[in-house]
């Protein structure tokens, strides 16, 4: 409950953190932020009388201000993280499954991407290029560790595709 010409950045990172800790993803926060982003904007441009000074000042540090405001809700904390591996060292195909969790988590990928495209290598860096979920080609720089998680995959794979049916529970 703030008039707009008193608003600060203060404001905003208060709104922010409310947000996250009332429940809301980051994503949802991150979309709500745009459209926050887009009204000031909008405001600033049709400002004929000059009386939204500060404005100039917010939307100037606001991309800043959105990669410096801590995300509190991680995908999976370190815990969660460790759990599962502990789970998956219980399995037969506990290489496979570990590989499949820390390559997606590192990679930020799907998990149904993790299996698809290739790898190569361009220098001294490991590039792994595969279709997205829609349709669209993607490429990203991996490391030798993410490649290694990656090589795991891909022989799993393609013996469940030659002779092995694949194991459901």
């Amino acid at each position: 409950d703030k008039y707009i010409s008193n608003l600060t950045l203060s404001d905003l990172k208060r709104l922010y953190m409310q947000l996250l800790n009332d429940g809301k993803t980051p994503n949802t926060v991150s979309s709500i932020f745009t459209v926050i982003r887009l009204f000031l904007k909008s405001l600033k441009l049709n400002d004929y009388n000059y009386k939204f000074d500060n404005l100039k000042y917010i939307l100037s540090h606001f991309k800043q201000f959105l990669i410096t405001v801590p995300n509190k809700r991680p995908s999976l904390t370190d815990l969660e993280i460790q759990l599962m591996e502990n789970f998956l060292f219980t399995e037969d195909n506990s290489d496979f499954l570990l590989s499949y969790m820390l390559f997606s988590l590192s990679t930020g990928a799907r998990l149904s991407e993790c299996l698809r495209g290739k790898v190569g290598k361009d220098m001294d860096f490991y590039v792994w290029k595969y279709k997205g979920n829609q349709g669209i080609y993607r490429s990203r720089t991996i490391t030798s560790s993410q490649y290694d998680q990656w090589k795991v995959l891909q022989s799993r794979m393609n013996l469940i595709h030659s002779i092995e049916p694949l194991n459901i529970r």
